[in-house]
Parts: structure tokens; C-alpha cells; sequence
């Protein structure tokens, strides 16, 4: 019994309150009669449901919004929300006229209305940030409506937010997601107000016409096409057609509004004093008294909003805020400012947009542009911005990363306009080692994790912290590496270690992985997939490459990530590295291996916010490679099936074998072409001059050339391997094929430079034209492998600068002794002789 009274204590009120919250009347006079063809214009993109109609008006002497919609219901899908009529309003300044609710069935009229019964809620949307305002919604529930049916309400809002001094500001919307049949959009004011009109996109002008002392504008359209937002795009972009309608005529009034709502005019408090007091008596420096100051509010006076009326947009008194302890961003800002300027720091609240902070300088000067609040303070002629409702963060607030909100409205005395933000991107950077080890091939694999963070990632981590119980943390750290390997267990829990001086935190995690390593029976080799998954988590992928809106690009940013892989025997590993950007972002991985380790390095750096749509594919392209280059593979095959490895390399031997018939004929055919001898105007019996150094390089070639083929081990059946075996641990067909043209072009290097050390000696006219053709073969051979290794994304590097003379050497010998063989009288004069 005692609970039923309880109960009906709790229901009753709410059944009472949304009678009596909600009324039916006529429509108001003053409307304007609009009708609507029942005919659907399109019916592909409805969704089940089609807008015949989206009809507003709005009196603004009278302070009331009219709204009337009609919609088809076209397939079952749109039953569900055709059925259902919901409306916000807030009972502190705002009352809920419904004028009609009617179902439309064939050409008959079901009034609704009539015996409606509707459910008044609580709006909890935004509970989990802990906002909470006393907005209610109105939710009538339709019974029995049928596929075909037509459902038309009309409902007026009435009341105005006091805050707002009988301003008018409005935004209307002209286009939709979803197609409609017509719009009717209308404002009704006095002569006596200026209003100021902005247009964006495709917007159309208002008509306008004047009825005594009221004027009318208007904006109707027909048959309007759905328009489709692309996704991933920044938050401040709007592709719709908006109208922007204030009365304010500058920013200067919006501040001067909002002064008034901000005043510290008669505030004292014995209470914040003796905190100030205590602050200057622990810190010396005002440096440090401010970051005093900032950390108290952030920390210690809990972010908690309880919205409403005027409270929805003027702050709580800062005493009021001290001594409760809690207050939103107005509030706590407020409270800041209040008191850095008691500490002598000059310090104003400011005005910002959490997501389009920077389509406000585009946008009409109103007070409900912005939706968060911050402080600004001066030190040292030096602005800066604080977040008081930032908590946990750390290093003092010259190395503070605050988000850059772009332009913010500074209520001071001195504003006249919106201030733009200018702060210098500081990357919120994650640094992750990530080393795997192992005693034996199959086995288990031991992962031991380092993660620095710096800036917003440190003061994130930092709350994360102390918000979750060490085992929550555990489970969750776990389950990030059990999606790649599924027996995954932490040791001990995650440590922490945090450098509140410099703002960085750095954790260490151990894992034991039993299924490091998959068995393929079928080719009898082991394989270990890595993947640099905490880079992966910030790249983005929309769904469509051709794009007619900018792309969004998590900025700024920056993730490096070193896997580090401590092998348990010598391991083949091809090296190599790879850079891809765009202009918002550049990205680069290298693959190294150094004292029986692998050590691949990651790193991607955010350049700016978004790209534009003719920016977009490229940025998608390399997005994409980016994320497919992230994923690295080991191959192990046992040794009894690996044996190969250490054998000679037969079928190296026989090309070798197949060679030198060719290379006889071919050589042969060289040693008879004797074209005549060139004019030259003195015989020359010894090599002298410069002629000497080529002379001696031709003589090293050969030997040089077999000792790099010796070197290069080509004879190691390891060059097969790679070519035939696709469980070897280094097969690549495209690499494999490169060797092999390397050893066959150095197999005919020896035999052609042997030719021409004999043409050489014998001083032969042929000698000159067939050494240009070997110089002009060593540079034909560095552009084919140059090219070869860049086609398979393993581009040559030029960090070691041997190896870059390696590659320079032969194009600056070409350079020069090809003119030296062509034109030298000491070269005419020394190879005259013939057949």
C-alpha cells in the first residue's frame, strides 16, 4: 500500500503538469494560410516518409513560433516516426500551444486533437556531461496510422528567454536532408526594428512587404530536393542553405549584452580572499600564483550545469560557485577571472564555439552563437587562454594545449569585436615502444610497452587515471592487443609515471602472448603478424573518394610508433622505407635490422583541420596506403625445410654456364668491328696523360665486379629462395628478378671488360666507340635499378653517403670521360690500329 501512494505521488503530478503544461487553442490570426499539394515529387530518398509541407512563422512582437508540418507516410518504414509528434520547449519563459493535430485518409479528416493525451519529459541528452536543463519535451503518441496517410500538426511556442532583452535573432534553415514538397518560412516584426539579413550557400532572398506598422518576410519554395551531407567533414562546414537573421548591429552590442550578464560590480568575498591569501603565500612568483589559481578551479571546483532560463546563459554569482564548489564553464570561467584580477592579473571571460569557432567571423553578431566559455589572461603583455573546465591538467598555462577554438568574444570594457584565437598548434603526441621477444619459434612471445604522452594526451591519460580502478585499466589495456592476439594476459597491472612539470605521462605494460606465432601445415612454415594499431586509430577513411565538401583531419597530431622485434637467430630482412603525404598530413616507416633485431619505425604527423574537395583524393589515396603499410609479417620455415638456405645456388651456376656461349659469340662478333682510325695529328706509342685513369679503372673492373659478386653471395641459394619459396622468410618475386638481372649484367660486365682490356693492349680503333658503350651500360644499369627498387616501394636511401656514391660514380664517369673518348687527341693519337 505504502508503495502504491508513493507511486501515484511521483505519476499524479507529472499526468497534472502535462494537461496543464500543455494547451489546445485555434490557430492564431495572424498566420498567414499556406496550402500544400499532396503529390510526391520524389520518392527515392524519402525514407519512408515525405514532408509535404515544413511551415514557420514567427511574431516577434508577440514572441511566438508557429510551426505546422504535413507528412505522407509512403512505406511501413515511416510509420514508426511519422506516428510520433515530439516538441521541446522550456515552461521557465515558454508555453506549448498545439492548434491541430489531424490524420488526412482518404480525402476524409480524423481530428486528433480533440482527445489527445500527451507525455511531458525531462530532456536527459546530455546527462553523461553533466548539463542538465529544465527544457521539457511534449510527446503525443498516434494511434492507428496507416501506410498513405497524411499527418498534419500545427503548434505554437510562446515566450521568449528574458536573457534576450526582446532582441531578435534567428537562423533559418531552407533545405534539408530529406526532400520537400514546399517551405514557408516567414518573420512578422515591427517597422521600427532594423534587421540585418545574411545569406549562405544558395540561399534566396526574403520578399518583403509592410502591413501598417509591422513588415513581413518571406521565404517559399517548391518541390525541394534532398540534399546529402558527405560525412567525415570538420565541424564548422555547412553545406545548407541558411538564412541569418539579428537585430544586433555588431559585436559591440552582443558585448555590451553580455557585461551586463557578467558584472562584478558590489562582489566580495571573505571567503576567496583567504584563498588568494593563501595562494600568494605558497607561491612567491605571480607565475606560479596563477597556475595556482587555474589549478584550484580546474580541480577542485567540480564541473556541474543546471541550465535554464536566464541561468542558461548568465553565470552564478563566484562567490556562489566558491562556496559550492561546482558551476559550468560560464561559471567557473567567471570565477577565474574574478579572481586572477584580484591577484592583479588582467583576466576577462570569453565567448567561444566548441566545434565552429571558425565560421563565427562569417557569421551575424547574436549571443547564441556560442556554446562553451573560457578565460583569457594577460601576463607579461602576453594573452593567454585558459579552459577552467579542464581538469588535471598540468605543466603551468604557457605550456598548456588548449584546443584552438579560432575566435572568441572577449566580454571587456574594451571589445568591439570577435578576437581571433591565435595559438600556435602544439601536437598532442603519443610515443609508443612497443618490443616483442622470444626464445624459440613457435613459442610463446613476451610484449614489453612504453607510451609517453605529452600535452592533451598527458592531461587525458591523467584523467583516465584517476577516473579507473587499476583492474578496469588492466582489462581494457588487454583487451587492446587480444584483438590481434587473442591469448593475451598482463603481468602485474599498468604503471604509471607522471611529470606534472613538464605535463607528460608515461606508462609501461607486460604481456605474456601464448599465440604470438600461426602454424601454416600446408607450407609447414611459422608466421607472426604485427601491426602498428595506436598509429591506425588515427587515420580516417570516408566512404566515398569524390568529394564536394572538405575533408575533416584530426589536427594537430602526432604518433610515433617503434616495434621492436628481438629475434633468437640470424634473420634475412629486407630493408627499406617509405614516406607518404598529402597536404594535411605526412607520414613515414622505415624497416631496419640491427644485431639479430627488427625494428620498424612509424610516424605520422597532422599538417592542418581538413582538406578541400579537390584535396581530397590524393589525401584518401595516401590514406589508404598509409593504413595498408602498417601491417608487417615473419616468416619462419623450420630447417629441415630450409636446408636450401646454406646450398650452393645451382641454378645460378647454370645461367652462369648458359652465358658463356652467348658471351664467345658475342664477343667475338666486338673483337671483329674495326672501323677506321680518326685523323689525329700526333702518333702516341705509350698511355699517358689522362688517359691513364680510365686505363687503370678498365684493368680493376673485372676484378672488381667479380669480387662483388662474391661479396653479394649470388651463389647462396638465398637468391632462389626468394624467387621460387613462398614460405621463405624474405620471398619477393619483383626483388628476386632485380637480383637476377644484377647477376646476369655483371656476368657480361666481366666478359665485355676483359674484350676490352685486350682491344686494349692491342691499341685497337674499336677500343674507344665500345668503352662510351660501357659507360653508357653502367648508367643505363643505375636508371633500370633505381626505377626497379622505386616500383616496388623499396626507393634507394641516401642517408650512407658510400652507397650514394655507389650510385653517382658512374653517371659523373660517364660525364666525363665519354666527351674525353670522343674528342682527345691523346685518344686518337694512341688507338689507331686495325685488322
Amino acid at each position: 500500500m505504502y508503495r502504491f501512494i508513493v507511486l501515484l505521488a511521483l505519476v499524479l503530478p507529472h499526468i497534472t503538469q502535462a494537461q496543464h503544461q500543455v494547451q489546445k487553442s485555434t490557430t492564431p490570426s495572424w498566420i498567414t494560410p499556406v496550402d500544400y499539394s499532396t503529390d510526391v515529387s520524389d520518392t527515392l530518398n524519402t525514407g519512408g516518409q515525405y514532408y509535404l509541407l515544413t511551415e514557420w512563422q514567427y511574431h516577434a512582437e508577440k514572441k511566438q513560433h508557429y510551426r505546422r508540418n504535413a507528412i505522407k507516410v509512403i512505406t511501413e518504414k515511416g510509420l514508426e516516426s511519422a506516428s510520433s509528434i515530439q516538441v521541446n520547449f522550456d515552461p521557465s519563459n515558454q508555453k506549448l500551444v498545439f492548434h491541430t493535430v489531424v490524420i488526412r485518409r482518404d480525402n476524409k479528416e480524423i481530428d486528433i486533437l480533440r482527445s489527445a493525451k500527451f507525455e511531458i519529459l525531462r530532456r536527459e541528452e546530455n546527462m553523461d556531461r553533466l548539463i542538465y536543463d529544465k527544457s521539457l519535451d511534449a510527446i503525443l503518441n498516434l494511434e492507428d496510422v496507416h501506410v498513405g496517410d497524411i499527418v498534419e500538426y500545427s503548434y505554437s511556442v510562446v515566450g521568449q528567454n528574458p536573457v534576450f532583452e526582446d532582441k531578435i535573432f534567428e537562423s533559418v534553415r531552407l533545405n534539408f536532408s530529406v526532400p520537400v514538397g514546399e517551405t514557408f518560412d516567414r518573420i512578422i516584426c515591427s517597422t521600427r526594428r532594423h534587421l540585418n539579413f545574411k545569406k549562405f550557400n544558395q540561399a534566396a532572398e526574403p520578399e518583403t512587404q509592410t502591413i501598417g506598422d509591422l513588415t513581413s518576410y518571406e521565404w517559399k519554395q517548391i518541390d525541394v530536393p534532398a540534399l546529402f551531407g558527405e560525412d567525415n567533414t570538420p565541424s564548422w562546414y555547412s553545406p545548407y542553405n541558411k538564412i541569418q537573421v539579428s537585430e544586433y548591429k555588431d559585436w559591440t552590442e552582443v558585448n555590451s549584452w553580455a557585461l551586463g550578464l557578467f558584472s562584478t560590480e558590489g562582489i566580495t568575498s571573505k571567503e576567496i580572499d583567504n584563498k588568494l591569501s593563501e595562494i600568494k603565500r605558497d607561491n612567491l612568483s605571480l607565475e606560479k600564483q596563477i597556475n595556482s589559481a587555474i589549478r584550484f578551479v580546474q580541480d577542485e571546483v567540480r564541473y556541474l550545469s543546471f541550465s535554464d532560463g536566464v541561468q542558461s546563459y548568465k553565470p552564478h554569482n563566484p562567490v556562489t560557485v566558491f562556496k559550492q564548489r561546482f558551476g559550468d564553464c560560464k561559471d567557473k570561467s567567471f570565477l577565474l577571472s574574478f579572481m586572477l584580477n584580484k591577484l592583479g592579473v588582467e583576466s576577462f571571460p570569453a565567448l567561444v564555439h566548441s566545434q565552429k569557432g571558425k565560421a563565427l567571423r562569417d557569421a551575424l553578431p547574436m549571443p547564441t552563437l556560442f556554446d562553451h566559455c573560457i578565460a583569457q589572461l594577460q601576463f607579461n603583455d602576453t594573452l593567454y587562454w585558459v579552459d577552467p573546465t579542464v581538469t588535471l591538467d598540468r605543466g603551468g598555462f604557457k605550456a598548456s594545449t588548449q584546443a584552438n577554438y579560432h575566435h572568441a568574444l572577449v566580454i571587456s570594457p574594451s571589445t568591439k569585436s570577435l578576437i581571433s584565437i591565435n595559438l600556435k598548434p602544439t601536437p598532442s603526441t603519443v610515443q609508443v615502444s612497443e618490443s616483442y621477444s622470444f626464445e624459440v619459434v613457435g613459442g610463446s612471445a613476451k610484449l614489453n610497452v612504453k607510451t609517453v604522452y605529452e600535452g592533451d594526451e598527458a592531461t587525458t591519460m591523467r584523467n583516465y587515471y584517476k577516473s579507473n580502478s587499476a583492474q578496469e585499466i588492466k582489462k581494457n589495456y588487454t583487451n587492446f592487443y587480444a584483438r590481434d592476439y587473442s591469448e593475451t594476459t598482463m603481468v602485474d597491472y599498468v604503471a604509471f609515471e607522471d611529470n606534472v612539470e613538464k605535463n607528460i605521462v608515461t606508462t609501461t605494460e607486460n604481456y605474456n602472448v601464448e599465440n604470438f606465432w600461426q602454424y601454416d601445415s600446408a607450407t609447414g612454415s611459422y608466421t607472426a603478424d604485427l601491426y602498428a594499431r595506436v598509429l591506425a586509430q588515427n587515420l580516417s577513411l570516408p566512404a566515398s573518394k569524390t568529394r564536394h565538401s572538405p575533408l575533416a583531419v584530426n589536427y594537430p597530431v602526432s604518433v610515433i610508433q617503434h616495434i621492436s622485434i628481438h629475434l633468437s637467430e640470424p634473420w634475412t630482412v629486407t630493408e627499406k622505407s617509405k614516406t607518404f603525404s598529402s597536404p594535411a598530413f605526412k607520414y613515414t616507416s622505415a624497416i631496419d635490422y640491427v644485431d639479430e633485431t627488427i625494428k620498424l619505425d612509424y610516424k605520422y604527423e597532422s599538417l592542418k583541420d581538413h582538406v578541400t574537395p579537390q584535396e581530397s583524393k590524393n589525401h584518401i589515396d595516401k590514406i589508404d596506403k598509409t593504413a595498408n603499410d602498417l601491417d608487417f609479417q615473419l616468416t619462419y620455415t623450420p630447417q629441415k625445410d630450409q636446408t636450401a638456405q646454406s646450398d650452393f645456388n645451382m641454378p645460378y651456376f647454370v645461367i652462369t654456364l648458359m652465358l658463356v656461349p652467348f658471351m664467345v659469340l658475342a664477343f667475338k662478333r666486338l673483337y671483329h668491328y674495326d672501323p677506321r682510325s680518326r685523323d689525329y695529328s700526333v702518333a702516341y706509342e705509350q698511355f699517358g696523360g689522362w688517359l691513364i685513369l680510365p686505363v687503370i679503372g678498365i684493368f680493376l673492373s673485372p676484378l672488381q665486379i667479380l669480387i662483388n659478386i662474391f661479396q653479394s653471395e649470388y651463389f647462396n641459394n638465398v637468391y632462389w629462395e626468394e624467387f621460387t619459396n613462398p614460405s621463405y622468410a624474405s620471398y619477393n618475386r619483383s626483388l628476386a628478378l632485380l637480383h637476377l638481372f644484377e647477376f646476369v649484367l655483371s656476368i657480361l660486365f666481366v666478359g665485355f671488360y676483359l674484350l676490352l682490356i685486350v682491344l686494349l693492349v692491342k691499341r685497337r680503333t674499336s677500343f674507344p666507340s665500345l668503352v662510351i658503350f660501357a659507360y653508357c651500360l653502367n648508367v643505363f644499369y643505375i636508371f633500370v635499378e633505381t626505377g626497379w627498387l622505386y616500383a616496388i616501394d623499396l626507393p634507394l636511401s641516401w642517408n650512407n653517403s658510400m652507397e650514394a656514391m655507389k650510385y653517382f660514380r658512374p653517371v659523373f664517369g660517364a660525364i666525363v670521360w665519354i666527351p674525353f673518348f670522343l674528342y682527345s687527341d691523346r685518344v686518337k693519337g694512341t688507338f689507331r690500329e686495325r685488322l
